[in-house]
């Protein structure tokens, strides 16, 4: 059948409650209606990745004459590709059932396509060996192939290889433009190429040493570090399978920060702004206040010095956004993110564009000192320049920049030894990245790593300071070190953001012509930036109100390109008022426990959806998580064990009335036995670390003497 709009199955598919679609599908529901836009239930059912219901539906469709028309077999096979499903068991059986009631080659012919537009390899696989691919014409193949380099996935283009002999110097072209190392070895494996590169890293560390490298390379590309583990928090409440909620607040919730203390009675509520206090006599944490207060004292400077040297960031606002801002940081207080944004005074000179995905000056707008340089002849506002210049004048005022004296951090610096092993080839050139290996590291010369940010090699090295700044896809990242009273040393970083630009384009939080766009032009990287995107249309209603502004960030999303992107801030001050802030705190921490993929402001928001007009009582807090993790955004994302507790005999957890329940094949006996022996390996290794320093102390000695 079809329908124009949606049915209640299709909205219940697609919010993953299983319990409606059980009700509907009981009632009578059918899952072979197609919408107008090709849409079905099950479609929906995989743009939410949710297996229980996507399995259910899959056992009730039909392919024939009277069941899923070929709109919605089409529709199907999309949602599959762009979501780039694991295909196994009734999806499977629909896939095969689908093509062999086709009658024609049209459905095959679409998904194959899909399949390579979106870089689903696993898909295409299936497809091939279901459909004969010698039957496909020529052209249509080095379409395919086409489709695969600019999906940038290597994986994809070796399946199209298996039916493809032969590759066009156009589609090579294309590959080599891209710059993906892998892809094109895999077009045309040559062991030139790989000599090529190596030479060409070989340069690039030579040019980084001389500060003639580009931007891009001076500044290498951010890497996170783990520096503080979030299991070594953990161990000592396993005492038992059940921690209450109150010991797991006590223990992992970070007390409030001192930094930005709000002072509702001194300002008024249009003036609210960040008023910085010292600790109050009873602060447990006065040191970690310090840093923070410290950082972002820092960055002023860096913001007076940027004001001066471009009239563009004159009037800038900051402000710390984030878990540090709230108050909901968990197990460690290692980082900060502080928002910078343009003068008030642009929402009056710009406009977002949402055709060509631009920022746009006004059309009677006159450039002024403050614009000019950031005009082009079609009106635009130069998103890549705005962001170059802004990085290029941190790294010189970081380069340069001499602490005041009252600072206790180290030293910041920009000069660094760039790694070989840790270099990538991107976009045809090689990329520095972030590393924290000592330049003689043994361990690492030796490192076979595919992915070195997955590496599991283990070595001693700390080089977190050197450099003192990245570049990220959203801005700059500042890495900070204080020295501790024992010698050891407390690392931080602090996330700054290209500064937004407010705009007068109202938004709803809709990502349909930002998908449309990166789907048409393909830029590399592009199907990453799709993964990232998440549709905030309900939130826009609770952010609009009382707005006559909107926030326009940047992100660098490959070397050429750097995107301008509507943003909405739905949190409001009640957000996380009273019991529904231990409620997401909780949450956070139930979020690492499961080794959840579920983002942060997904969490907030369904908290802010469910407890919006209702705050729970402490006794009830369980009831609450379990309600606020049952929202249709972050349904069905807690279902896992994090691998560092799955490491000790923990196979499965849940929430409880009073707290987390620990279950396992293993007994309490058991996993107290595997925590003391984790334990005892860690201090083996410490002390290891200790020896080697003191035979390098002793070494250095006698050099000296």
């Amino acid at each position: 059948g079809r329908s124009g709009g949606q049915t209640p199955l299709m909205s219940a598919a697609g919010g993953r409650s299983s319990e409606a679609v059980d009700i509907l599908l009981h009632a009578g529901a059918d899952p072979n209606i197609v919408t107008s836009a090709g849409i079905t239930a099950l479609s929906g059912a995989l743009q939410s990745k949710d297996m229980e219901i996507i399995e259910k539906l899959c056992g009730l469709i039909t392919v024939g004459r009277e069941g899923l028309t070929s709109v919605g077999r089409e529709g199907i096979f999309r949602m599959i590709a762009r979501q780039r499903m694991n295909i196994s068991g009734p999806l499977l059986k629909l896939i095969e059932e689908s093509l062999q009631n086709t009658g024609t080659d049209a459905l095959a012919l679409s998904g194959l396509n899909d399949a390579t537009i979106w870089g689903a390899a696993d898909f295409l696989t299936i497809l091939t060996n279901i459909f004969p691919v010698e039957t496909i014409p020529e052209h249509s193949k080095h379409q395919l192939m086409t489709n695969a380099v600019k999906s940038d996935c290597p994986k994809t283009c070796r399946a199209v290889l298996c039916f493809t002999y032969s590759v066009p110097e156009a589609v090579f072209n294309i590959a080599r433009h891209r710059g993906n190392e892998e892809i094109i070895s895999l077009l045309a494996p040559t062991s030139q190429d790989i000599k090529k590169a190596g030479e060409a890293k070989k340069s690039l560390k030579t040019a980084i040493l001389n500060k003639t490298a580009g931007l891009l390379n001076i500044i290498p590309k951010s890497v996170e570090f783990t520096y503080n583990e979030k299991i070594e928090k953990m161990k000592p409440l396993l005492t038992g399978t059940h921690v209450t909620y109150d010991e797991l607040l006590q223990e992992l919730h970070v007390p409030p920060v001192h930094v930005g203390v709000l002072e509702p009675d001194l300002l008024a509520p249009e003036k609210k702004k960040d008023v910085w206090v010292s600790c109050p006599d009873s602060c447990v944490q006065k040191r970690s206040c310090l840093r923070i207060r410290e950082t972002f004292s820092l960055v002023q400077i860096i913001i007076k010095k940027l004001e001066e040297s471009n009239p563009v960031f004159k009037n800038m606002g900051l402000s710390i956004i984030g878990s540090v801002r709230e108050g909901s940081r968990v197990f460690h207080c290692d980082e900060v993110d502080l928002h910078l944004s343009l003068s008030e005074a642009f929402k009056n000179l710009t406009y977002f564009d949402n055709v060509t995905q631009r920022l746009m000056f006004n059309p009677n707008h006159k450039a002024g000192k403050n614009t000019k340089e950031y005009t082009t002849f079609k009106n635009e506002f130069d998103s890549k320049k705005f962001e170059f210049d802004f990085l290029q004048h941190v790294y010189q005022i970081v380069s340069n920049l001499k602490l005041p004296e009252n600072f206790t951090m180290k030293p910041l610096t920009t000069n660094f030894t760039p790694c070989l092993i840790c270099m990538k080839m991107q976009y045809g050139e090689p990329q520095a990245y972030r590393c924290h290996h000592d330049p003689d590291c043994q361990v690492h010369m030796e490192c076979l790593c595919e992915d070195q940010e997955q590496c599991s090699c283990h070595c001693s090295c700390k080089q977190f300071r050197t450099p003192s700044l990245s570049h990220s896809k959203v801005g700059a990242v500042l890495h900070i070190e204080w020295q501790e009273d024992d010698g050891t040393t407390f690392n931080l970083d602090c996330d700054l953001n290209v500064p937004t630009v407010p705009s007068s384009s109202i938004y709803d939080g809709g990502i349909g012509e930002i998908v449309e766009y990166l789907v048409k032009e393909r830029p590399v990287n592009w199907i990453e930036e799709v993964s990232k995107l998440e549709a905030m249309t309900e939130a826009s209603a609770i952010s609009n109100q009382g707005k006559d502004s909107w926030p326009i960030k940047f992100r660098l999303v490959n070397r050429d390109t750097v995107l301008p992107r509507q943003a909405l801030l739905f949190m409001k001050d009640e957000t996380l008022a009273g019991n529904r802030k231990l409620v997401y705190v909780l949450i956070k921490i139930y979020k690492y426990c499961t080794g959840s993929g579920a983002k942060s402001y997904q969490c907030k928001y369904a908290v802010h959806s469910v407890l919006r007009i209702k705050e729970p009582t402490r006794d009830k807090i369980g009831e609450a998580i379990r309600e606020v993790i049952n929202h249709k955004n972050i349904r069905g994302k807690f279902d896992s064990v994090h691998q560092d507790l799955k490491d000790l005999g923990v196979t499965k957890i849940v929430i409880g009335d009073n707290g987390l329940y620990f279950e396992g094949l293993a007994d309490v006996e058991q996993i107290q036995t595997a925590i003391a022996k984790s334990l005892q390996q860690e201090d083996e290794v410490e002390e290891d670390e200790m020896l080697k320093m003191a035979m390098a102390m002793s070494v250095a000695q006698e050099f000296e003497q």
